[in-house]
């Protein structure tokens, strides 16, 4: 029997809820620069210096900029639509996209990511967009940590390999590691430690189970050292191992 994805009212809501910062922070700079581009062009022709290269000129910064909404808006839409089928996807073309729309959230956050694929043709059969919101739930709780943690040099880092027939995915974070205490808990329903921030604690059950139940695979957790351009970290480190051929 074909699986359907997951479709529960809860989870479309934590979807929209992970992709609102990220949406906000891609739109706020544009929509400044053509406020600005705006205002300054009102300006000019009210003290009568506009000439038509600057016209054209800021007319265009304004284009394109409009046109790089447009794109962003379609970008979000098409992430967000439904998966009706099974697809065989690329795992680094997806982290590559997922990266497209997560990666200037991070960066206005001074946090970097680095990304490691042994062989970037890596295919895997499945619902591709779930996929991808299990890699934003992980990377979303990475910059949490991160931001909480107080290290002076923030770094993600994701790892993908090939081991026993399997794809392998680790991603890593510099954050200083998952607290004894929680780490049993951290995939239980509705545990959370953002209680404060509105935080439902589902967003990791929601991506075990995904992993679990769709791709026949296992998402695991654990603190480890790992190193990245000569430098040695210590933080969380969350495992996804899928089976090449399901």
């Amino acid at each position: 029997m074909e699986i359907t994805p997951h479709n529960t009212q809860e989870e479309k809501l934590l979807m929209l809820g992970g992709m609102f910062e990220n949406i906000i922070h891609q739109f706020k700079q544009p929509l400044n620069a053509i406020n600005a581009e705006a205002t300054g062009l009102k300006f000019q022709k009210e003290v009568g210096m506009m000439d038509d290269e600057t016209f054209i000129t800021s007319l265009d910064n304004i284009i394109n900029r409009t046109i790089y909404l447009s794109d962003t808006i379609d970008d979000f839409r098409d992430f967000l639509k439904e998966d009706k089928i099974k697809v065989i996807f690329k795992i680094a073309q997806n982290i590559r996209q997922i990266e497209s729309i997560i990666e200037p959230l991070l960066k206005a956050k001074g946090i970097i990511i680095y990304k490691n694929f042994s062989n970037n043709d890596l295919e895997c059969y499945g619902f591709g967009r779930e996929f991808s919101q299990v890699i934003i739930n992980i990377l979303n709780n990475a910059k949490d940590a991160i931001l909480t943690s107080g290290v002076d040099e923030k770094v993600i880092k994701i790892d993908v390999s090939e081991e026993n027939n399997n794809i392998k995915i680790e991603i890593y974070d510099n954050a200083g590691g998952i607290p004894e205490d929680i780490m049993p808990r951290i995939f239980n329903p509705h545990f959370t430690t953002k209680e404060e921030t509105g935080g439902t604690g589902i967003g990791l059950t929601m991506s075990k189970n995904i992993i679990e139940e769709h791709f026949k695979g296992s998402l695991l957790a654990k603190n480890t050292q790992f190193e990245l351009n000569q430098n040695s970290y210590y933080g969380a480190c969350f495992t996804i191992i899928i089976p090449k051929n399901i």
